[in-house]
């Protein structure tokens, strides 16, 4: 009976869940900033070739 709450706290369930989200929402910010570079870069590179 000792044995089963220190085999699944539920902090750390609650611990790992958010641990995900902020891994999500991190890689999320990353891939639409590197979206947002690739677009700038590729306008930017084609008005200076219309320009």
């Amino acid at each position: 009976f000792v044995e089963t709450p220190l085999l699944k706290p539920p902090g750390l369930l609650f611990c790992y869940r958010g641990a995900v989200r902020m891994i999500g929402l991190f890689v999320a910010a990353l891939l639409l900033l590197l979206v947002g570079t690739l677009v700038g870069v590729m306008l930017w590179l084609f008005f200076l070739r219309g320009g």
